[in-house]
C-alpha cells in the first residue's frame, strides 16, 4: 500500500506538477483519499471473512468456501450434527459453481436416523440451476429423492418443499451454469424427523412422528398431517355436504374438496393423495394416454426399477401396475398411442445405468 502511493506521488509530481501547480494538491488528496478507502475495503478481518479467517490481509477460506470473503459454496461440506442449517451463502450464488453437503449426523440408536431435508427458502434460475437430494452418501446412491430448481412462493404448500432420506445419509449438490446467478437457497435438516409444515415441529403437530412417517391424528391427512380430513366441515352448515371417514362426501349439486364448488362448474380437485400405497413412483419424461376409463402412464425415468406402465382408475381414483410379458426396455421421452386395444410404443431414450448416473451429476 505505501509503495504504491509513494509510486503514484512521484509519476504526479515529475509529470504533472508545472503544468496544474494549482491544482496539484488538491487532486493529490482526493486520490490519496480514494487509495487509502481501497485499502481499508480490501483488508480483511474476522468479521468480513463470513466463512474463514483473516491472515495477512487475505480470507481464508474454510473447506466447501470460496471468494474474497468466503462467501461462495464450493467443493464438499460434512455435517455430523443432529440438525443444522445449509446455505449457498449470503446474496446471490455464483455463477458455475458445484457444491455437495453430506449430511451424516451420528445415530444414536441400532437403526439409521431418517433425515428430513426442508427448503426454507429457495430461487435458482429454473430449469439450469438445480439442487439434487439424494437418499445415501454419494450421487451413486440408490434414489434420487429430488430435484429443485425455480422460485419457491411464500405460502406454498409445505409437502413440496421437504424430503426424508431414510438411509441415515443424504447427499445435495448444487449446480449453477454460466449465465445467471439468483438468491439462492437455506435448507434445514433434522435427523430423527418427519415431514411437517415448519422446520421446527413434527407431523405439523397433529401426528406422531415413527421412522420418517407419520401417523396423523383423527382429522388430519397428507404426508405432513398438514390438511384437514374436511376443509370447512365440508361447508356442512349450508347443507353442501358431510364429513366421512375418507373425506368430504358432497351433495349431488357440490363439487369440491370442501363441497363448496357449483358442480354444474368446471374445476380442479385432488384425484389422490401423494403417498398413496396404490400410486405409482414420481417419473419424468413419460408418456400418458386415455381411453374411456383409464389413463395409462407408461415408461419415463424414475431413477429406479420399476413397472413400465401403470393403469389409473378414474372412477375409483386408484392406480395399478401393469404386468406385460415382453415389455419394451425402460425409456423417456418417448411417444404412445392407444389402437384399439393395442397400446403401441415408438422411440425415445433407452434408461442404461451409465444414463441414470449422467442424468444424476
Amino acid at each position: 500500500m505505501v509503495e504504491s502511493v509513494q509510486m503514484f506521488l512521484f509519476l504526479f509530481k515529475s509529470k504533472y506538477r508545472r503544468k496544474y501547480s494549482w491544482f496539484s494538491p488538491f487532486l493529490c488528496s482526493v486520490l490519496i483519499v480514494l487509495l487509502f478507502c481501497n485499502y481499508v475495503a480490501s483488508s480483511c478481518s474476522d468479521q468480513n471473512c463470513l466463512n474463514g479467517k483473516c491472515e495477512n490481509e487475505t480470507c481464508v477460506c474454510a473447506e466447501g468456501w470460496q471468494g474474497p470473503e468466503c462467501q461462495y459454496c464450493a467443493g464438499k461440506i460434512k455435517l455430523t450434527e443432529l440438525s443444522g442449517t445449509l446455505t449457498d451463502g449470503p446474496g446471490n450464488y455464483s455463477v458455475s459453481v458445484q457444491c455437495t453437503w453430506l449430511i451424516q449426523p451420528e445415530p444414536s440408536g441400532g437403526d439409521p436416523p431418517p433425515i428430513r431435508i426442508r427448503l426454507e427458502s429457495f430461487a435458482t434460475e429454473c430449469g439450469w440451476d438445480h439442487l439434487y437430494v439424494y437418499d445415501g452418501d454419494s450421487v451413486r446412491a440408490e434414489k434420487l429423492l429430488a430435484v429443485f430448481s425455480g422460485v419457491l412462493q411464500d405460502g406454498e404448500s409445505s409437502w413440496t418443499r421437504q424430503v426424508v432420506a431414510r438411509s441415515g445419509s443424504a447427499l445435495l449438490h448444487f449446480f449453477s451454469d454460466d449465465a445467471f446467478a439468483m438468491e439462492g437457497f437455506n435448507v434445514t435438516y433434522l435427523a430423527y424427523a418427519c415431514p411437517s409444515d415448519e422446520h421446527y415441529t413434527n407431523c405439523s403437530n397433529h401426528g406422531v412422528c415413527e421412522g420418517g412417517i407419520c401417523k396423523c391424528a383423527e382429522g388430519w391427512v397428507g404426508e405432513a398431517c398438514d390438511e384437514p380430513l374436511c376443509p370447512d366441515d365440508c361447508n356442512s352448515a349450508y347443507g353442501a355436504g358431510l364429513c366421512t371417514p375418507t373425506g368430504c362426501e358432497c351433495t349431488p349439486s357440490r363439487a369440491g374438496a370442501d363441497c363448496s364448488r357449483d358442480a354444474a362448474l368446471a374445476g380442479w380437485g385432488r384425484a389422490w393423495r401423494e403417498g398413496a400405497p396404490t400410486a405409482p413412483p414420481p417419473a419424468a419424461g413419460h408418456v400418458m394416454v386415455a381411453n374411456q376409463h383409464y389413463v395409462l402412464r407408461v415408461g419415463g425415468e424414475t431413477f429406479g426399477d420399476d413397472h413400465f406402465v401403470y393403469r389409473y382408475n378414474v372412477a375409483t381414483r386408484t392406480w395399478a401396475p401393469l404386468e406385460a410379458r415382453g415389455s419394451p426396455a425402460p425409456r423417456l421421452l418417448h411417444t404412445a398411442i392407444l389402437f384399439r386395444h393395442e397400446l403401441i410404443v415408438y422411440g425415445g431414450i433407452v434408461v442404461t445405468e451409465e444414463m441414470r448416473r449422467y442424468l444424476a451429476q
